[in-house]
């Protein structure tokens, strides 16, 4: 079974959402600092969850910003956006973790994130 990738499903909600008008990406930006436009960074470090012909996989969202207000509020936000995806791209992502603020331990850049569990439909690979 082939399955969508979650970081990509999860980046390419976000950026078509008219909520999120600020950047969003896998890697923080060269040269991104307090002052630059927030940034949503989506990560999955892990392998899925498979069970055929479903899959699970858990993404976070880093909200990075130049105040802890609003890294929290731009991190709610793509999670909430994330939430209520219509499932056009993949079948169902529930939040797991809210907002939760903290700072970034080498720029000490304010940032807030979450987690979603992602599912997702395989496809038979075929020879």
């Amino acid at each position: 079974m082939i399955y969508p990738d979650p970081e990509r499903a999860c980046i390419d909600i976000l950026k078509a959402s008219p909520h999120i008008p600020v950047d969003v990406g896998v890697a923080l930006p060269a040269g991104w600092t307090v002052s630059s436009p927030p940034f949503i960074q989506v990560k999955h470090p892990a392998t899925p969850t498979v069970s055929k012909p479903a899959a699970w996989a858990t993404v976070a969202v880093v909200a990075w910003a130049g105040s802890t207000t609003l890294a929290k509020t731009w991190a709610a936000t793509a999670l909430a956006v994330l939430e209520a995806h219509d499932g056009s791209v993949v079948p169902h992502i529930e939040v797991l973790t809210g907002a939760v603020p903290d700072s970034d331990p080498d720029s000490r850049a304010p940032i807030a994130s979450g987690t979603v569990r992602v599912a997702m439909r395989g496809r038979a690979l075929i020879p």
